[in-house]
């Protein structure tokens, strides 16, 4: 019997290569995820918990519920603050710098209320700006999505008037 050590010890070293770069591709895995969560954690803070932020929010709850007609010529930059969060949201998913699931944990309920109110302010502004915030738009259908899949099937995302309303008086009182 005549063993060739000189193949075995290339199908080793071929074995080895792959292992290590199987390696190498769980750990860049694992790593971007670690990095997004990272990510999403520090945004999640910023639209929580940084008092400014919820100021904002305050602001932009306040006025939704006073007034939801954005034809009297007004630009309200709490609102664009608002949108300009979620719009950064949807740009780093739709790069591939966040996970899906985890921007939809953290994010979805504010991103839903927010966007159904929301829908006629970035309408008056694509008047003369027909690209702004097309990330949120974006996020919101992938997020609604995952949503979806997640609630009984045929059950309507809404929200409602009357759940739009408590999300406003929630959001006004933080």
């Amino acid at each position: 019997m005549n063993i060739d050590y000189n193949i075995i010890s290339a199908w080793a070293a071929i074995v080895a290569a792959i292992a290590a770069v199987v390696a190498l591709w769980i750990e860049g895995r694992r790593s971007r995820f670690s990095h997004g969560l990272d990510i999403v954690l520090k945004l999640d803070e910023v639209f929580h918990s940084k008092e400014e932020f919820r100021k904002k929010r305050r602001a932009v709850a306040r006025l939704l519920k006073s007034d939801r007609n954005f034809e009297r010529g007004k630009q309200v930059a709490e609102i664009e603050d608002i949108l300009n969060h979620f719009e950064m949201l949807g740009l780093l998913l739709r790069k591939g710098v966040l996970d899906k699931e985890l921007v939809w944990a953290y994010f979805f309920v504010w991103l839903h209320h927010y966007y159904s109110l929301l829908k006629p302010y970035i309408a008056y502004v694509r008047r003369w700006e027909p690209t702004a915030w097309e990330d949120v738009d974006w996020l919101h259908q992938q997020l609604a999505a995952i949503e979806r899949k997640h609630r009984p099937k045929g059950t309507d995302l809404g929200p409602s008037e009357e759940r739009l309303r408590e999300f406003l008086d929630f959001e006004s009182n933080l």
